[in-house]
C-alpha cells in the first residue's frame, strides 16, 4: 500500500545558520540551539509516510519542533527537503501544474512550488486547527461568517446556499445553527474549537492537521472534542496530523506515533507498541510521565 503523503529529509533552521548547526544541536546535544551562532535548528531530517485515512500523533515536549512540522506541512513556514502526495490525490484544476510528469504517481515537490499554487492548494486539501482558536478565527467575524469566507474564497456567491452550507457545518460540530451569527469571542474555548473544525471542513479535506486542539479546555470539554473528531474522521475519511504533548490524546486519536525531541526524530511506530513498550529513553520518559 503507497503513502498518500510522503515527507523526506524536512529541515527548518530560524537564523543565519553555519557550519556548526547540526554538530551542535539534537537530541545528544539537549538543545536545538546552535552554541556558534544561535540559530535554533527546528527540524531536521524529518522523514514520515501518511496514509489514505491514517491518523499519525506527532508528541513531545515544547521546543521539539511539533509545531514548526505543522506549520511546514501547512505552507506556512519554509523548509528545505521534500514533500509529496499521490497524484491522483491533486485537484484536477491543479494536476497539470503540479503532477510530476517523469513519474506520474506522485507530485512534484510540494515545498518547492510558487506561493500562488501552495495557497491553492491548501485552500483545495487541507484543514487546519489551532491551539489557540485566534490563529484559526476571526474572532469579531460571526461563527457564520468564518466559515463563509472560505465559500467565497472558492467561488461561492449565492448567500443562501452560503449560510446553509454553514448551518450545516456547524450542526455536524456541535454548535447550535441559532449561534452561527454570534462571534466566536462570545463562545467558550469547546465551542471555539468545534467552529475552527466546521471551517476547517468545508471543502471536505484530504488531510486534516491538528496542533493542540484540547490544550487549555477542561476535561470533560476535551473527551467530548476528541469524540467529535473521532466521529468526523469516520464520517469524512480524511486522514489527520494530530500534534500534542498530550499522550492521551494521540492514543485515542492515532494509529501511529512519532516521537520528536530537539527537532529530531527519536523514535516511531504504532501507537500501542509505541506507548506499551517504548526504546528511547525520552520516549520512557514521555510514558512515565503520563503514569
Amino acid at each position: 500500500m503507497e503513502p498518500l503523503l510522503r515527507v523526506e529529509n524536512l529541515t527548518v533552521f530560524f537564523g543565519k545558520e553555519c557550519n556548526h548547526c547540526l554538530k551542535t544541536t539534537g537530541p545528544k546535544m539537549e538543545t536545538n540551539r546552535c552554541r556558534a551562532c544561535g540559530t535554533i535548528v527546528a527540524c531536521q531530517d524529518v522523514s514520515f509516510d501518511l496514509f489514505e485515512g491514517e491518523s499519525l500523533g506527532i508528541v513531545g515536549e515544547s521546543g521539539s519542533g511539533k509545531s514548526t512540522l505543522i506549520n511546514v506541512l501547512h505552507f506556512k513556514t519554509p523548509a528545505k527537503g521534500s514533500m509529496f502526495i499521490r497524484s491522483e490525490f491533486l485537484p484536477s484544476s491543479l494536476k497539470a501544474f503540479l503532477s510530476n510528469h517523469r513519474d506520474g504517481y506522485w507530485s512534484k515537490n510540494l515545498l518547492s512550488i510558487s506561493p500562488y499554487h501552495k495557497k491553492r492548494l491548501r485552500e483545495a486539501i487541507m484543514g487546519i486547527v489551532y491551539q489557540q482558536p485566534s490563529l484559526g478565527l476571526r474572532m469579531e467575524v460571526s461563527a457564520g461568517g468564518n466559515i463563509i469566507e472560505r465559500l467565497l474564497d472558492a467561488g461561492w456567491r449565492h448567500v443562501g446556499l452560503m449560510r446553509t452550507k454553514a448551518s450545516e457545518l456547524l450542526n455536524k460540530t456541535e454548535v447550535p445553527p441559532e449561534r452561527m451569527d454570534e462571534p466566536p469571542r462570545v463562545f467558550s474555548g469547546g465551542m471555539q474549537q468545534r467552529v475552527q473544525i466546521a471551517k476547517a471542513l468545508v471543502h471536505t479535506p484530504l488531510l486534516l492537521l491538528l496542533d493542540e486542539v484540547t490544550t487549555g479546555l477542561d476535561l470533560s470539554v476535551q473527551a467530548r472534542v476528541l469524540d467529535l473528531i473521532r466521529n468526523l474522521k469516520n464520517e469524512f475519511g480524511f486522514s489527520m496530523l494530530v500534534v500534542s504533548h498530550d499522550l492521551n490524546v494521540v492514543k485515542i486519536l492515532c494509529e501511529r506515533t512519532i516521537v520528536m525531541r530537539y527537532g529530531r526524530i527519536v523514535e516511531a511506530g504504532l501507537t500501542d507498541q509505541v506507548f506499551a513498550d517504548p526504546i528511547h529513553p525520552y520516549t520512557q520518559l514521555l510514558v512515565a510521565s503520563r503514569l
